[in-house]
């Protein structure tokens, strides 16, 4: 059951993740709204300890968002840099 959920099955449970299609792929989406989203979905992920960074901001030649953070772990400081379509 858990293999399912986390490849094929998982975008089709819409109690997992961001809630993409009904809060940030939208018209007019609120970009406060939208950074808690994403710094309460990193922070409530297992094994993170804190935010020490984070940053969004949206690229308007490729209609993507850019996020950014640096988290601390319980594996250590983890950066990423990631383009949201």
């Amino acid at each position: 059951m858990l293999q399912k959920t986390v490849t094929a099955c998982r975008f089709l449970n819409v109690n997992i993740g961001l809630p993409y299609f009904s809060r940030i792929l939208i018209k007019n989406p609120n970009s406060a709204e939208i950074e808690s989203l994403f710094i309460n979905e990193i922070a409530n992920s297992p094994g993170v300890t804190a935010i020490e960074e984070f940053a969004m901001s949206y690229i308007k030649e490729t209609r993507k968002l850019l996020v950014t953070a640096r988290i601390d772990s319980v594996a250590g400081v983890i950066s990423f840099s990631e383009e949201v379509p």
